[in-house]
């Protein structure tokens, strides 16, 4: 786990480097290395965007279940609870 958030941690000093590199001396840098910059860039987001979608592996904390908030969890339970308050409403 450690060693993942120290990964992690590196890729984002490296961005965030290159990035800056870039923003200070893009003017004086020659075309082929500000586009090999910005390559270098593009690869490293897209990979920290893959690492936090990848679901964590045998960690020690709980397990992260998806949850559909906008249906309820029980539904015929609840469609039939909902049709009881319409018969009530309707009487």
């Amino acid at each position: 786990m450690r060693a993942q958030l120290q990964a992690i941690t590196k890729q984002q000093q490296e961005l965030l480097r290159l990035k800056s590199s870039l923003a200070g001396y893009q003017a004086a840098l020659p075309p082929a290395v500000v586009h090999q910059r910005y390559q270098k860039i593009e690869r490293l987001s897209a990979k920290i965007k893959r690492d936090k979608k990848a679901p964590s592996r045998a960690g020690w904390g709980p397990t992260k279940a998806a949850v559909n908030h906008w249906k309820p969890r029980y539904l015929k339970q609840f469609q039939r609870k909902q049709q009881r308050a319409s018969h009530q409403i309707l009487k």
